[in-house]
């Protein structure tokens, strides 16, 4: 067994090792000791250092002591020398113990996001709606009907549900438009009733503790720069410079992984043609094609679960509200008078607890309008606020 593998070998396997070893040893050490006949006990007895003849006085303070002082001097250096050696490898100890443990976060974070059938450990079964690697995909919901004036229609005694196949969105780009404390709120609080994303912090009544929604943070931050090596050498630049700052050095590599996005083949504009290419998004300007791609989701109800199975096979009003405020009826001019505001804030996002626009406050830092700065260029921006404005 080499080193490394020893290292990487589970701490409970080397325990069961360790005891069977033991065991096997104390039934050896039995069964040894009653094949002994008498004859050899009786010598053993008899040859017992105990039943010897003491040395004489002088020879337990002379040659015998001076070599007992002699060891007792020589572990002594030992010690005097060893903890200053010791303690100047001390600072490399800590940088290494808080690289390890920023790797290791990240780690245990992907092994939560596995899927619940994952071998040979399952997780919480994130990747079983987004995806194996983040990359999105689908989610089965039974959702619940409502009336116009707002109540649950009822059948038979009980709640109207409908099951829907839900578009569970991409978050391998999550860190790319969300910081990490609107991350952990939405992982803690989940989505709110009537959709698939549940809490998961104990918090929010989930299951994980604060531990390990760190750990999931951290995995989804890793997971947005991991595929783009000028940020994955950025983060490594910045967390050696900064002192071992984590999160200073992921908001470098991130913007930077913003960049390489951008000009990827997935890039949203490569993306906004392709859309515009179907036959079926024809007459739409880039603009719409953009607002469809990234910002229906929570402002256009019914977005998430078209299928044709339902009485949801259409979304409703494009922009007209659902998760996200409702963007027509110029709600947005009114809200944003000057379109600069308009796009500062969709390019930006706010603060918690900041003013935004004619009289908005983001009351909430947690899965509240997202920044689009690291995923869209300043043009596609100004063409989504020209659509929602013409809404």
């Amino acid at each position: 067994m080499t080193l490394a593998t020893l290292i990487n070998t589970p701490p409970r396997a080397i325990a069961v090792v360790v005891a069977v070893v033991a065991i096997l040893g104390w039934l050896v050490f039995v069964v040894l000791e009653n094949r002994r006949t008498p004859a050899v006990l009786t010598e053993q007895y008899l040859d017992a250092p105990n039943r010897a003849t003491a040395p004489d006085d002088d020879v337990f303070e002379g040659p015998r002591l001076d070599r007992f002082l002699g060891w007792g001097l020589i572990l002594m250096a030992i010690v005097a020398i060893g903890l200053p050696i010791y303690w100047l490898a001390e600072v490399g100890r800590q940088t290494g113990s808080i690289r390890g443990f920023d790797k290791r976060s990240w780690q245990r974070g992907e092994e939560l996001f596995l899927s619940t059938a994952a071998k040979p450990h399952p997780g919480f079964g994130c990747a079983d709606c987004h995806g194996s690697v983040g990359q999105g995909g689908v989610a089965k919901w039974n959702l619940a009907v409502f009336n116009t004036d707002g109540t649950k229609v009822q059948e038979n005694g009980k709640d109207k549900l409908e099951p829907v196949s839900w578009a569970a969105p991409a978050i391998n780009t999550v860190a790319l438009r969300y910081n990490v404390t609107q991350i952990k709120q939405v992982l803690i609080y989940g989505r709110g009733g009537n959709k698939p994303m549940p809490a998961w912090g104990v918090a929010g009544g989930g299951a994980m503790n604060d531990q390990q929604i760190d750990d999931l943070a951290n995995f989804l931050r890793h997971l947005a720069i991991e595929s783009y090596e000028p940020a994955v050498q950025t983060y490594n630049d910045e967390w050696n410079r900064n002192g071992h700052d984590a999160d200073k050095a992921y908001a470098k590599a991130l913007v930077v992984a913003g960049q390489e996005y951008r000009k990827a083949k997935s890039n949203p504009a490569d993306q906004a043609k392709e859309y515009l290419g179907v036959k079926a998004n024809a007459g739409q300007s880039e603009g719409q094609a953009l607002f469809n791609l990234f910002c229906a989701r929570c402002h256009t109800k019914g977005w998430s679960y078209q299928t044709p199975n339902t009485d949801y096979a259409k979304p409703a009003v494009a922009g007209g509200g659902w998760y996200g405020p409702n963007l027509t009826g110029q709600s947005e001019v009114r809200q944003f008078p000057t379109e600069k505001d308009h796009i500062d804030y969709v390019t930006n996002g706010v603060d918690q607890g900041k003013g935004y626009g004619a009289g908005g406050v983001q009351k909430y830092d947690g899965g509240g309008m997202p920044y689009w700065s690291n995923m869209l260029t300043p043009d596609q921006v100004k063409a989504i606020v020209e659509y929602e404005r013409s809404l």
